[in-house]
Formats: C-alpha cells, sequence, structure tokens
C-alpha cells in the first residue's frame, strides 16, 4: 500500500478519534452567545519575562480557570487564532465589559471550587505567552450552581426526581427511579424511605448536583432528622440506562449522614 495512503489513513483516524471525545462543537464568533458549565479554579501562573516560575524572578500572573464538564471544540468566523482541531477541557475566564466591577470580581472569587454556568457572547484563541489556555472567555455573568435546562436529555433528571421524592417524604416516588432489585428491601424500598425520609424535622434540601462523569453524579443536600440534628450531606450517584431509561444504580455517602 502507498506510504501515503497509509499516513493519511492514521492521520484521519486519530483526528477523528481526538475529535469524537468533544461532545458539541460551538460558534465562538464575537456576538454569539454561548454557555459554559463547569467548576471554578484559580491559580497563579508566570509571566514576563520567562514565563516559567514565579519563585525564579518571573511576575506573577493571578488566572481563573474553568474545568468544563464536557470537552468541546470551538470555531470562530471573527478569530483566526480558535483551532476547530483542538479539543478543549479546560477556558481560561477573563472579565467581559459587563462584568469588570469589584462585585463581579467577588463573586467570581467565591464560585472558585464551585460548580457554575458562565454567559459569554465573546471569545478569543489562545495566542500569547499571557494565555494559559486554548480558549479564553470573556464572561457576561455567572451563575453558581446547575442551570437544569443543561439537565434535558441526560441522566440528572431521574437525580433530581429521585430527590424529590426523598424531599416530599414519598419513597414510593423515589424507588421509581431506583434499580427495581435494590427496592425490593432494604434502606432504598418504599417503606423504609417514607419512614426515614417522611418523619425529618425539617425536609430534606437538595442544594446541587454536579456531573463528575457521564453516569456519575456528586449531590450536595441537608436536611434536620427527628433528633433536630443537621445533616449537610454529600453523595456520588452511580446510574444506568435500562430499557431506554436513566436509573440509579448505586449511592455512596461520603459523609455520615
Amino acid at each position: 500500500m502507498n506510504k501515503t495512503i497509509v499516513l493519511s489513513a492514521i492521520y484521519f483516524f486519530t483526528f477523528s478519534a481526538a475529535m469524537a471525545g468533544a461532545q458539541r462543537c460551538i460558534d465562538v464568533s464575537d456576538g454569539v452567545t454561548n454557555y459554559y458549565e463547569g467548576v471554578v479554579n484559580f491559580k497563579i501562573m508566570p509571566g514576563p519575562p520567562n514565563f516559567e516560575n514565579v519563585q525564579k524572578g518571573d511576575h506573577p500572573e493571578p488566572t481563573y480557570f474553568l474545568k468544563l464538564d464536557e470537552n468541546l471544540c470551538a470555531e470562530s468566523t471573527t478569530d483566526d487564532d480558535v483551532d476547530p482541531s483542538t479539543l478543549i477541557s479546560v477556558i481560561q475566564i477573563i472579565p467581559g465589559i459587563e462584568y469588570r466591577s469589584r462585585q463581579a470580581f467577588e463573586q467570581l472569587r467565591s464560585a472558585v471550587g464551585r460548580h457554575v454556568v458562565l454567559t459569554s457572547h465573546q471569545a478569543m484563541g489562545g495566542h500569547t505567552a499571557h494565555h494559559h489556555a486554548p480558549l479564553l472567555v470573556a464572561i457576561d455573568a455567572i451563575q453558581i450552581g446547575s442551570d437544569q435546562t443543561f439537565a434535558y436529555g441526560t441522566a440528572e433528571t431521574t437525580v433530581r426526581a429521585f430527590y424529590a421524592g426523598l424531599t416530599a417524604g414519598d419513597g414510593e416516588e423515589a424507588a421509581r427511579y431506583i434499580v427495581p432489585e435494590k427496592t425490593l428491601k432494604g434502606p432504598f424500598s418504599a417503606a423504609q424511605m417514607t419512614k426515614y425520609y417522611g418523619s425529618l424535622a425539617i425536609p430534606l434540601q437538595l442544594k446541587e448536583i454536579h456531573k463528575v462523569e457521564y453516569n456519575l453524579y456528586n449531590v450536595k443536600y441537608t436536611f434536620v432528622d427527628q433528633k433536630n440534628k443537621k445533616c449537610i450531606g454529600e453523595a456520588l450517584i452511580t446510574t444506568v440506562v435500562r430499557d431506554g431509561k436513566d436509573y440509579i444504580q448505586s449511592i455512596r455517602a461520603l459523609n455520615g449522614c
């Protein structure tokens, strides 16, 4: 076989495999509004003169990043530095025109380590040593916590429905969203869930859902039990698809309540 053809085939399949990991490809041309969902991180990056190490004399550049829930690719008709072949998992956050007040910066700082939805109508491809991600996004607004519209068509709706049943103290309703074999007896049976969650001093309140992987969710919630002890709970929820429907397969508590 011709060597050029072989190399072309290898390149094609390598590129295709890389792009297959991207869940969506978005248009980031100026003026196009996009929404980015993920967890905010903060890091001090090395700046000039060498852009290598702050402790060796480089100027510190405080930088905010967003670790995306899903990888994406981006394209732009207004910025040649945006490379559609690049798989993006992290974006650098920069302030937009409407997001430069002190209050806005305080909101961004308070979002570190938390799951957010960023709104932006302007982005650019990284092209200087000051740019520490392949895509820089100028944010217009930041919403802490999940935007429920992002859950449509995903297992998150099943997780939310399960916790809504617990909030109502209705174990029978909550059990509909657990794999059937685990609801026959034990803590996930309708009777046990009704008995416990139906008698709380203050009902369960779901505070946050964060998608860790495609079938793994981190949830945070609170309630006050019969003895007036407050629980600030956190758990990992694993889901599974059966007959075209999402079910909760397991719940692993990350604390003692």
